[in-house]
Formats: C-alpha cells, structure tokens, sequence
C-alpha cells in the first residue's frame, strides 16, 4: 500500500514524514527494549548482571612494556654536525652508514670515549 506522494503538498509531505520518523523511533525504541530483556536474561542464566557480563567482555588493555616511552641518550655522534646524533638502536643515520661505507669506523663516532 503506498501513498501517492506526488498528489500531496509539502506540508502534507512533512507531516508524513514526522509520522513515519515518529513510528521508526518508536519501533526502535521497543526493539532496543527486547534486546536489553534478552541480555538481562542471557546474563542471569551463567550467574552474572548485566554489567558483570559487560565487563567480562570489554578489552582489556595491556599493560605497556617496561621500556616502552624511556628515552635513550645518544651514543654517536656526527663531527661534522654536532646536531646529528645516533642512540645505537634501530636504522643506522645516512651520515654514519655513510662514513663507515668509506672506511671509518663506528668506534670513531662514539660520544663517550
């Protein structure tokens, strides 16, 4: 059954709309209704409340490593740029592969000798 809407003005329009925005909110409000008895009663049947069987199922987060946001002091640096510093972790600088690439070696560049 569907109404022949190009007969109706815009405020016939709009009042139809409201009504059927009204009829889907209300639908779903009865629906959220239903879904809340089921999961009272899905949490009731293993011992727990509803919280209780919310909890159980959020993440957790884990705990994060014990070095994770510590900072490194460096342990080389460039001479030729004192700015230019390497902590010995990771990708070697392009400055440092560079050098060693031509011969010097990673002793040469360690800040405390």
């Amino acid at each position: 059954m569907k109404p022949e809407l190009t007969s109706l003005s815009l405020a016939e329009l709009n009042a139809l709309k409201a009504d059927i925005d009204n009829h889907v909110n209300s639908r779903r409000s009865g629906e959220v209704r239903e879904a809340y008895k089921q999961a009272e009663a899905l949490a009731r049947n293993v011992g727990l409340s509803l919280a209780e069987l919310v909890e159980q199922g959020t993440p957790r987060r884990g705990r994060k490593s014990a070095s994770s946001g510590n900072k490194v002091e460096p342990r080389y640096r460039n001479p030729e740029n004192d700015g230019e510093t390497w902590t010995g972790r990771g990708k070697q600088p392009r400055w440092l592969a560079s050098a060693i690439s031509n011969g010097a070696s990673l002793d040469d560049f360690l800040i405390n000798r």
